[in-house]
């Protein structure tokens, strides 16, 4: 009788144990949940540190619901300064949310990117970043695009002039086609000319463009090159006419 009563307990003490277990898992995924949006802020600010090249600091983590619930309340100790740089903190983090394609554009986001690819004073990389969002939304323009063209044969830079390209994919304006051509049959770089022959689909059907991609196709030295006119060629073969 001993042993079974002992036996008993161990079990109830097992099943309690296992009960408390199973309730402890139920919190971490509710501490889980609600460690998300924290985490995902503070990944936000090491971005936007990360961009500004400085180094992130943990303390300056702010969401929007907390400068909202500051603005709100009412409080006197923030003064306009402090007000201001938070505001800005929050902005950035709306912008970089808008880049990485976290969230949607606004209005003000897109003036501000059609404003960075016309300032002369903004750096490439910068245009490139607007571009990636005046793309993601369809708001590429033709005037867009020639400054664009322009940048491109303004830089020695492969990595810029390919994502130029990119980022131009299927657009017709009459100034790309020559850089495109142009890119594809004497540019050092495997990835521009790569690049450029995928640009030229907003140019197809067309049968003079269709006898360079069968050249491109047959005699590039790069692989990928020779696939990506290949790709083209089959995509739009039965819309040739000769």
């Amino acid at each position: 009788m001993k042993h079974v009563v002992t036996n008993l307990l161990v079990l109830a003490a097992l099943i309690i144990s296992i009960a408390a277990f199973l309730i402890s898992l139920d919190w971490r995924k509710i501490d889980a949940i609600q460690a998300t949006t924290g985490d995902r802020i503070e990944e936000l600010e090491r971005e936007i540190a990360h961009l500004k090249g400085t180094v992130f600091e943990a303390d300056l983590v702010a969401s929007v619901d907390t400068v909202s619930t500051i603005q709100h309340t009412g409080l006197t100790y923030i003064d306009s300064s402090a007000q201001e740089k938070i505001n800005h903190m929050v902005e950035s983090m709306r912008w970089t949310m808008t880049v990485r394609g976290v969230m949607g554009p606004t209005k003000a986001h897109l003036e501000r990117a059609e404003g960075q690819i016309f300032d002369d004073k903004i750096s490439l990389k910068r245009k490139l970043v607007a571009l990636r969002i005046l793309q993601g939304c369809g708001k590429r323009t033709d005037e867009i695009a020639r400054k664009m063209v322009d940048a491109y044969y303004t830089t020695s830079d492969f990595n810029m002039q390919a994502e130029i390209f990119n980022l131009l994919d299927d657009m017709d304006t009459p100034e790309l086609a020559p850089a495109l051509l142009e890119a594809s049959s004497s540019s050092p770089n495997a990835r521009v000319r790569k690049e450029a022959i995928d640009a030229l689909s907003g140019f197809l059907p067309d049968p003079e463009l269709f006898s360079w991609l069968k050249q491109v196709a047959s005699s590039d030295s790069n692989k990928d090159v020779k696939r990506e006119a290949e790709r083209l060629l089959k995509k739009h073969a039965e819309n040739v006419v000769n």
